[in-house]
């Protein structure tokens, strides 16, 4: 992937096991540590399980959801 290509993420559950997709974003070159994923919310919220909370504060864990980032199409 490439500086503006569009792309399509996958987030991998394992409180139940679905893969949830977000579709319509482009790639851009950031300067983060390699195997991390950023993205904005509320446009990714639909790739965090209702399930999957911090158990003290019972917030939801969107910093902390594996991802597979891929080509869109």
């Amino acid at each position: 992937m490439k500086d503006g290509d569009a792309i399509t993420l996958h987030s991998h559950t394992p409180e139940d096991g679905l893969t949830r997709t977000a579709t319509g974003f482009r790639a851009v070159a950031f300067d983060i540590p390699r195997g991390c994923a950023a993205a904005y919310f509320p446009e990714t919220n639909g790739l965090v399980s209702k399930d999957s909370y911090a158990h003290r504060s019972r917030t939801p864990l969107s910093k902390f959801i594996p991802v597979t980032v891929v080509p869109a199409g």
